[in-house]
């Protein structure tokens, strides 16, 4: 009986590390295929993130320069309808 459990006991034991190198290598393979997979995904992940935030930025720029061109296009405005009754009182005053 203690020959059989010993037999058994050293079965279980070589069974156990067969199974350990088995995953072991399954886990490695694993783990180089979603490095080759997720690797390139990642760089473009990133990539677009740059993009996103330039894009952003562009923007955020132009939206700066439509407000002063605005601003400035109510200055010319103004000055504009100033100019004209200047020109409308000084054209009745000789007329």
């Amino acid at each position: 009986m203690q020959r059989l459990h010993k037999r058994r006991s050293r079965m279980d034991i070589q069974t156990a590390a067969a199974w350990a190198a088995v995953l072991g290598g399954a886990g490695t393979f694993c783990s180089f295929l979603m490095y080759l997979i997720l690797r390139p995904v990642n760089i473009s992940v990133q990539g677009i993130e740059k993009a996103m935030i330039g894009l952003a930025q562009d923007l955020k720029e132009a939206g700066e320069r439509q407000h002063s061109m605005e601003v400035r296009l109510a200055e010319v405005d103004s000055s504009v309808r100033s100019a004209h009754h200047r020109l409308d009182d000084h054209l009745n005053k000789e007329g």
